[in-house]
């Protein structure tokens, strides 16, 4: 897809925040964009332009990324309306991620809705974080849902010893859609946080045991409680 076909208003449902700013970068980046998106193999940008440093540590004057321990309300749909009102700086595009890891209350989305139905020229909103039963059927009907595996491109070994060595628990939760919203989820935060940071190996190869599917998921949690202290 060329750039210019790029829609304003997407629903990543198997997305996080990292890959929503590779997707900033991947349209914005001056060394490396081709004019090309692919929503199958999500790169990135070059990494070491001062774009690419921007996008990554947040403070791209063209990008807002919205994200809260809690979930998303009316003041967070300020700061967008206000950023949108903005004239943008390094390109003429604007990028809007919402990152409804901690959900988005029902004002917030009403709230967002007009912007979704007439966002400004170029601007485009990437929501993530979230699935669509999770949204109202009006946000969802203004919204192209892209249901990529992201994940599935990334290095899971890394991919995961960064979550954990980071302790990033909300990483490490969303990193398949396995941990979305479920029990699983849950129960891999408990353990998250109470295991020692030390034995983290033990935990990476029985979370990609659970992710791969090799293993039974209550079976793999008590062998883990008991084994990594």
């Amino acid at each position: 897809m060329k750039l210019e076909e790029l829609k304003q208003v997407y629903l990543f449902e198997y997305a996080d925040l990292n890959i929503a700013k590779n997707l900033v970068a991947n349209c914005s980046c001056r060394q490396t964009s081709s004019g090309n998106i692919d929503f199958r193999s999500i790169k990135g940008g070059c990494g070491t332009c001062p774009i690419c440093k921007m996008i990554k540590n947040g403070s791209y004057p063209n990008m807002i990324a919205i994200s809260s321990e809690k979930a998303i309300g009316i003041d967070e749909v300020r700061s967008i309306k206000e950023f949108i009102a903005l004239k943008p700086c390094y390109d003429k595009r604007t990028y809007i991620i919402i990152d409804c890891k901690s959900g988005i209350t029902l004002y917030a989305q009403n709230a967002l809705l007009k912007q979704l139905e007439e966002p400004p020229d170029r601007s485009h909103f990437f929501i993530i974080g979230t699935r669509k039963s999770y949204l109202l059927p009006t946000v969802l009907s203004r919204l192209i849902v892209i249901n990529e595996h992201f994940t599935d491109k990334l290095n899971s070994d890394e991919q995961l010893k960064n979550y954990i060595l980071k302790k990033d628990y909300n990483g490490l939760i969303g990193y398949t859609d396995k941990w979305k919203r479920n029990k699983l989820g849950d129960e891999l935060l408990i353990i998250a946080k109470e295991v020692s940071f030390t034995n983290s190996d033990k935990l990476i190869d029985a979370v990609i045991k659970i992710v791969s599917g090799n293993s039974n998921v209550k079976l793999t949690i008590f062998n883990l409680l008991r084994t990594v202290t």
